[in-house]
C-alpha cells in the first residue's frame, strides 16, 4: 500500500505532456504556419498547410495566412502538444498549439479559411476537429474557399494537376489487391485514370478505422494529398485520416 501511495504522488507531481516543458512564448511568427518561440525552438504547426500557387492572389493568400497568425499569438505565451515524431526532418518541433488562454491556434486559422488540412502520419490528433472547422469554412466559402484552385476536383480533372496537393473526389470503379497493395481506380483504364495506392502494411490503420477499401467499389470518396505521375495521375494514402467516404 506504501509503494502505490508513492507511485500516486509522482504520478500527481510529474509533469505531462501538456504542461512543464512544452510550454513557450512566441517571438517571432515566420510564416502562416510557422513561428519561432523565445528558447529558439522552430515550431511548424501539426496538421495544416499554406495555400499553394505562384500567382498574386496566392501570394496575398500566404500574408493574410502570415498576419492572421502573428496578429493572434505573437509574443503571447502557448502550450504545445508535439506530433509523433515530434520534429521533422528539418529538425522543426511540430505541435498542436494553444494559447494560454485556450485559443487553438490550428482551429482558428482553419475557421478563417486561411489554411488546409493536411495531415501527416503522427500528426493525426485532432483530425476530425480540423476538417470540421475546414469543412464549416468550405460551406461558406470562407477565405481561399471562395477560390475555385482550392475546391475538390474531379478525379476525372487531376492529370493535369501533377505534382500538386488536391482534394479529390470521385467513384471507385474498381478495388485492386496485390502483394504489396491495394489500387482504388477511379477509371477503367487503370495506366491512365485517377488511382488511389495503400500499401498492404498501412490497409489495417484503415479497417481499424472502419474504412474497409476491399469494399470501396461504387462509393464516393474524397480523398487529399500530393498528385503524383504512375502511368496515370496517383495518390498514395498512408493513413486513412486522407480519405472520407461520402453518403
Amino acid at each position: 500500500m506504501r509503494l502505490i501511495a508513492l507511485l500516486l504522488a509522482v504520478l500527481l507531481l510529474a509533469p505531462d505532456a501538456h504542461g512543464q516543458g512544452q510550454d513557450g512564448t512566441v517571438t517571432r511568427v515566420l510564416s502562416g504556419n510557422l513561428l519561432e518561440l523565445d528558447d529558439g525552438r522552430l515550431v511548424r504547426l501539426a496538421g495544416i498547410r499554406l495555400p499553394a500557387g505562384a500567382d498574386v492572389r496566392a501570394a496575398q493568400d500566404l500574408a493574410r495566412a502570415e498576419a492572421a497568425l502573428a496578429g493572434l499569438v505573437e509574443r503571447r505565451a502557448v502550450r504545445l502538444e508535439p506530433a509523433d515524431p515530434p520534429a521533422d526532418r528539418h529538425g522543426r518541433l511540430v505541435a498542436q498549439l494553444w494559447r494560454h488562454d485556450g485559443l487553438w491556434l490550428q482551429g482558428a486559422l482553419l475557421e478563417q479559411g486561411l489554411v488546409q488540412v493536411q495531415t501527416r502520419p503522427g500528426e493525426t490528433g485532432l483530425a476530425a476537429e480540423m476538417a470540421a472547422r475546414e469543412q464549416a469554412a468550405r460551406s461558406s466559402r470562407t477565405g481561399i474557399w471562395g477560390h475555385a484552385r482550392f475546391g475538390p476536383r474531379s478525379a476525372h480533372q487531376v492529370a493535369a494537376l501533377v505534382g500538386s496537393f488536391q482534394i479529390v473526389q470521385g467513384r471507385v470503379v474498381r478495388v485492386a489487391p496485390t502483394e504489396r497493395y491495394l489500387y482504388l481506380n477511379f477509371g477503367r483504364d487503370w495506366r491512365a485514370d485517377f488511382t488511389l495506392r495503400v500499401a498492404q502494411a498501412s490497409a489495417r490503420s484503415f479497417r481499424d478505422a472502419g474504412i474497409d477499401l476491399e469494399q470501396l467499389a461504387g462509393r464516393e470518396v474524397e480523398v487529399r494529398g500530393l498528385v503524383l505521375e504512375a502511368g496515370g495521375p496517383l495518390i498514395e494514402l498512408s493513413h486513412p485520416e486522407q480519405m472520407q467516404v461520402l453518403p
